[in-house]
């Protein structure tokens, strides 16, 4: 009964348009993908349909 419990918890919030800049935008550099226009375009409106979103990962432990 005289038990103590801990709470642990662990909050991210990153911008979706810096996670593919850091992640997409370094592979198109790499393979050279930046040289064909339609990649390029793609890419461009990929940044602009996720402008103001978040990925937010959430985590909560109990011991």
């Amino acid at each position: 009964m005289g038990e103590t419990r801990t709470v642990r918890a662990w909050d991210v919030t990153v911008e979706v348009g810096a996670f593919i800049a850091i992640v997409i935008v370094p592979l198109i550099m790499i393979t050279g993908a930046w040289q064909a226009p339609a990649a390029v375009g793609f890419c461009g409106m990929v940044f602009m349909a996720v402008r103001r979103s978040h990925f937010r990962y959430q985590r909560i432990r109990l011991s």
